[in-house]
């Protein structure tokens, strides 16, 4: 049946189409649209009625919630301000010399502890600093309460009203409390007249709210009413002062207790007055004021509310039936005026199928005007590119046909599809045709070489295109030459290769072309050889000049004296790898000469050497002598019994700082033009020229460096010294995910150091613990100054439990072995410490320190002496 209605309606006519389904889609739209304003009007009453309900609850509720607040706000103002009055006349006294201060005092507190307000209600004092010096508990007296937020606000504005909850000790849930504050400054008393306040309830007045809320009417018959908890009508229009808990409504259900048990909210129940007869259903919204124990309701029958639905759905219904008529007419017409173009077009279609020519005139306008113009422009496109094809076409088959390349189609079985001219000419047959007809196997019948075909086949099963394959082939004569192959495969969905393209070049003039390249290249060889051992020969001639420039570089380059004495070594041996020698560096602070570095095979035997041991430095020149004559030689020598020694001093502004001794073979010590020791002495004066400087920039540079990276009270690195070494610190921690741990240290009570023994004490305290921690942390751990009293250690490849126990360890140890003796007295010093880790609280290494930071506040604020982590989540 339903094959058959589609089969029906696609034999309709287009204008009975768009007819009917026009009409059908207008009466589904009204339809949608009549259901959807119906239920937004609905929805959009059921909340007016809500919202009216709601917000009268609301406005009762701040009404009365006001009320009390005014209420308790100025009876405990009073009582405040009257102990104010009350203190301040026992001040007066004490003045007047009735009282001594204490007695006073004594008086004054008898008096506030002796009132009670409302059932629990007492009077309490604080000072400015939150310490409670009257209270009714003598536990309290005494004690500062400041760890309580209503304590702080207390200080800081001493006088006013503040509400906050609370329980007592043997009290399990939190009740609302209100206090009012003054300030007695003169004893520097806080005045806090507090008490609960549902202890209030009974200084509202009823009377002042039922004749409003019984003034409150929605609808016909809806009314505000005011019950408690219990179901007692506090507020009603009728039944004020009686009992509703237990009443039902027309199901049975207990809606009063209902109510009373939700305190807020809203339900719906069944209900039929005495003088009805038809049962309705009614809806009350109801807030509860926990202070008066009071749940304030407002209700109202919802068929009173709904009554405007009835007129919106006769009025839908006659606007549906008005539009439907108009429809049915526009919808008639527009079908026809479409109609008639569109089977005018279809023709045009039919005649164009063949003819490319076809053009359609039209006299109207709008869209069907852009439709035919559309349509004359498409046929003139597919007229245009049918002659852009047939040109094209040609175009390829002359460069198919004329090409320099030969260019060929194969079938997966090796035979050709189709080639051009020059690929039959390359391999020597006399057309295309002749060339598909013989070679019906391409690997078998052209490839020289087996190996050949079996790359080809390879390298066709990895990839679907290669390029540069040179292979030797045979012409049709079984000639041999060489060729250069570019083939791509194309596959069918399956992945099989359907056929190949690919170019095909002669490449044999440029194969001879590199056999004689390459013998070309062999003699060039051969001559380089010959020149490369003159080379070598001048290049041994200057190799001292070129180690002289390589050293001299190479010890500019260096950071440290260390990586400049271990230059100066490398490079001595190599130029004197058949001598031995040392190089003796100034210990000014004890004016000897050390050896810092030593080279050759025999061990030198002075490794410290006095000024007056030594000729050279004696004299402030370069001292050679022979070794075996020991009337004029070196104190440092008088072990050695052959070859000879040059001792090199080293001088810089006008001072010894070093020496070159220098042993070499040989007996003569003579410094004539040609001899060992003159050559020798010629390499050490330059050596010990470019070493002289250097070695002085590089002292002056560590100073500087030392300088601005090194605390010199306590002789730990500095914060800046920490900064440049987290930026470096931070890459290596990226790249090996090692965990990091960091502790920030601060010294306890560091000022009371400084106010009562003087600056010079705090200085000891800070530096003894520095020393303290030198000696507790790990070489490759970082320890600095971070500022003041302050100090930070990062513990490198520390997990977070292992810094934790290493904190408490350092907090025990300061607690436990610090002992320092200042003007004759112990004294006890102890540090708080905080704790971050890497990667547990992230990888940024500053912020790490920041979060430590924080944790070391909170030690201080929890009582110093302690260590307080930053928890894992």
């Amino acid at each position: 049946m339903v094959t058959a209605f589609k089969n029906s309606i696609q034999k309709l006519p287009i204008r009975h189409k768009f007819f009917l389904t026009f009409t059908f889609t207008v009466l589904l739209a009204l339809a949608f649209g009549s259901v959807i304003i119906y239920s937004v009007v609905r929805e959009t009453v059921e909340n007016s009625i809500e919202s009216e309900l709601g917000n009268t609850t609301r406005q009762i509720l701040n009404m009365v919630e006001s009320a009390t607040d005014i209420s308790i706000k100025n009876n405990l103002r009073a009582v405040a301000e009257k102990n104010r009055d009350i203190v301040s006349y026992f001040y007066k006294e004490f003045e007047k010399g009735k009282f001594t201060e204490k007695e006073a005092k004594n008086r004054a507190i008898k008096v506030l502890l002796s009132q009670v307000i409302g059932k629990n209600g007492y009077i309490y004092c604080l000072n400015s600093k939150g310490t409670v010096k009257v209270h009714p508990s003598k536990k309290l007296i005494g004690q500062n309460l400041v760890g309580y937020p209503f304590i702080i606000k207390q200080i800081e504005k001493k006088e006013g009203y503040l509400e906050y909850d609370w329980a007592n000790p043997d009290e399990l849930k939190q009740r609302s409390k209100a206090l009012y504050m003054t300030y007695f400054e003169k004893w520097d008393w806080i005045i806090s007249a507090s008490s609960y306040r549902e202890e209030f309830k009974e200084l509202v007045n009823i009377d002042d709210f039922s004749p409003y809320i019984r003034s409150l009417t929605f609808g016909e018959t809806g009314y505000t009413y005011v019950i408690n908890s219990k179901g007692t009508l506090i507020i009603h229009p009728k039944l004020q002062g009686e009992n509703i808990y237990n009443t039902t409504d027309e199901n049975g259900r207990k809606f009063i207790k209902e109510i009373c048990d939700k305190k807020n909210g809203k339900i719906t129940y069944p209900w039929k007055n005495p003088d009805e007869e038809i049962i309705r259903q009614k809806l009350v919204i109801f807030n509860y004021i926990p202070d008066l124990d009071w749940i304030v309701a407002s209700s109202s029958y919802l068929d009173e509310m709904y009554s405007p639905l009835d007129i919106i759905r006769i009025t839908i219904f006659i606007t549906a039936l008005v539009m439907l008529g108009f429809v049915f007419l526009i919808t008639w017409g527009l079908s026809s005026a479409i109609s008639k173009p569109v089977n005018k077009l279809i023709k045009a279609l039919e005649a164009g199928a063949g003819d490319y020519t076809t053009r359609m005139d039209y006299s109207g306008s709008g869209e069907f005007k852009k439709v035919i113009n559309y349509f004359n422009a498409f046929m003139e496109k597919l007229q245009t590119t049918r002659l852009q094809l047939e040109n094209s076409e040609e175009k390829y088959r002359s460069i198919f046909e004329n090409a320099v390349e030969g260019i060929f189609q194969m079938s997966p079985k090796g035979n050709f599809i189709s080639a051009n001219p020059v690929i039959a000419k390359i391999l020597g047959y006399n057309s295309t045709e002749d060339l598909i007809t013989n070679v019906t196997n391409i690997p078998e019948q052209l490839f020289t070489d087996k190996k050949d075909r079996h790359a080809v086949n390879d390298i066709l099963k990895k990839n679907d295109i290669f390029t540069g394959f040179e292979a030797q082939f045979y012409k049709k004569d079984k000639t041999k030459f060489w060729c250069s192959l570019n083939v791509k495969a194309y596959k069918d969905k399956d992945g099989q290769i359907e056929y190949l393209e690919g170019f095909f070049s002669d490449i044999t003039e440029r194969k001879k072309s590199e056999t004689s390249l390459k013998e070309s290249r062999q003699q060039i060889k051969e001559q380089a050889q010959k020149l490369s051992s003159q080379v070598a020969e001048l290049k041994n001639r200057n190799r001292e000049s070129a180690l002289l420039r390589e050293m001299s570089e190479m010890i500019q380059a260096c950071n440290t004296k260390e990586e400049a004495y271990n230059v100066i070594g490398q490079y001595m041996i190599r130029f004197f790898p058949d001598e031995s020698g040392q190089f003796l560096l100034l210990k000014r602070k004890n004016d000897f000469f050390e050896s810092v570095v030593e080279w050759g095979h025999e061990q030198p035997n002075c490794k410290r050497l006095e000024i007056d041991e030594c000729w050279a430095l004696r004299r402030g020149k370069p001292f050679s002598s022979n070794n075996a004559d020991k009337e004029i030689s070196c104190k440092h020598n008088e072990d050695r019994h052959s070859g000879c020694t040059l001792c090199m001093p080293m001088i810089a502004q006008g001072k010894a700082i070093g020496l070159f001794v220098q042993q070499y073979n040989g007996e003569d010590c003579t410094s004539n033009e040609n001899s060992a020791e003159n050559q020798i002495h010629e390499i050490l004066v330059i050596i010990v020229e470019h070493l002289s400087l250097a070695l002085t920039n590089i002292t002056l540079r560590d100073t500087l460096r030392l300088q601005t990276i090194v605390d010199p009270l306590t002789g730990l690195y500095n914060r800046r010294f920490l900064d440049n070494r987290i930026k470096e610190e931070s890459g290596r921690i990226d790249r090996h995910k090692f965990p990091v741990g960091v502790l920030m240290l601060d010294v306890d009570h560091f000022k009371k150091f400084n106010d009562t023994f003087g600056h010079e004490c705090g200085d000891i305290v800070l530096r003894e613990l520095g020393t303290l921690l030198k000696k507790n942390v790990r070489i490759e751990d970082i320890l600095c100054r971070y500022g003041g009293e302050e100090f930070t250690v990062i513990l490198i490849q520390s997990p977070y439990e292992a810094t934790c126990k290493k904190a408490e360890e350092l907090c025990a140890k300061i607690r436990n072995d610090l002992k320092i003796v200042h003007q004759g007295r112990d004294l006890k010093v102890t540090i708080s410490i905080g704790v971050a880790s890497c990667p547990e609280h992230g990888r940024d290494i500053e912020k790490i320190i920041h979060k430590a930071d924080k944790m070391l506040y909170k030690a201080k604020e929890e009582g110093r002496d302690r260590v307080v982590a930053l928890q894992v989540d």
